[in-house]
């Protein structure tokens, strides 16, 4: 139908033109946290969901072992970037009959779930099954050693603060974006920008601070509390030094 002239129609018109997208975008988006957010998703995910992935490298990491997780992170960035290209944008190529014009939005995070469920695939592959770092200190499952009262108890004080922490983060996440998403396409883009913006630039102090807790662990392991307090005051000094200039970096451009 026809809206009529005035500024009210003008601004009942764009409301209706943006609302699907940007319902979209946001659903969409919690979309990509849904499989790691259930206790028990299908299968390959309930193996292999991100939180389960983030142990497997971080065992992996604590003896010294990243750079497998380094090269399967910097392939799946590009098959990411593939997956989002096809799946958004579409592929057209008249020479090979190729005309598909994507699914708009909820490609994305259709395409980042596909690849958070490869990568730990991937990964274990690589690192189990083809180079079996594990057998070096994996002695085997011991399920009474595992399943013991003072094993679990000691777990669970560590992971349930853990656990309450991330999901908090999660949520106030989730809820900015259902914010964003009710303004509209232009609001919805901004703010995944600046979320984008802020993921490469936090990556150096996430990085320092992945060397420094698995360094400060090898050193308390061995009883070298001096070397541990030395690692983690290296690494505080690393990370607000690197904060300040991406700060400089940021103001400045």
């Amino acid at each position: 139908g026809s809206y009529p002239m005035d500024g009210t129609g003008e601004r009942k018109k764009e409301r209706k033109e943006t609302s699907l997208p940007s319902s979209s975008v946001a659903g969409g988006k919690i979309l990509t946290l849904t499989h790691s957010l259930l206790p028990f998703p299908p299968f390959p995910i309930f193996l292999l969901s991100p939180p389960r992935y983030q142990c497997i490298r971080f065992w992996f990491q604590t003896q010294r072992i990243v750079m497998p997780a380094l090269w399967v992170n910097l392939l799946f960035t590009a098959v990411n970037f593939a997956l989002n290209w096809i799946l958004v944008l579409g592929v057209h190529i008249p020479a090979a009959g190729i005309d598909y014009d994507g699914i708009g939005f909820i490609g994305s995070p259709i395409s980042t779930s596909i690849s958070r469920c490869l990568q730990p695939c991937v990964y274990c592959a690589y690192t189990i099954w083809y180079k079996r770092y594990h057998e070096r200190v994996w002695p085997g499952w011991c399920w009474k050693e595992v399943m013991s009262k003072a094993r679990l108890t000691e777990f669970f004080k560590q992971s349930g603060p853990a656990a309450v922490m991330i999901l908090t983060a999660t949520v106030i996440d989730q809820a900015s974006t259902m914010m964003v998403a009710s303004l509209g396409v232009l609001e919805v883009a901004a703010a995944s920008g600046i979320n984008t913006l802020m993921s490469p630039l936090f990556a150096v102090s996430a990085g320092v601070g992945m060397a420094a807790t698995v360094q400060t662990g090898r050193h308390l392991g061995a009883n070298q509390p001096r070397d541990a307090k030395s690692t983690c005051i290296v690494a505080c000094l690393l990370v607000l030094s690197s904060g300040m200039v991406i700060v400089a970096v940021v103001f400045l451009c």
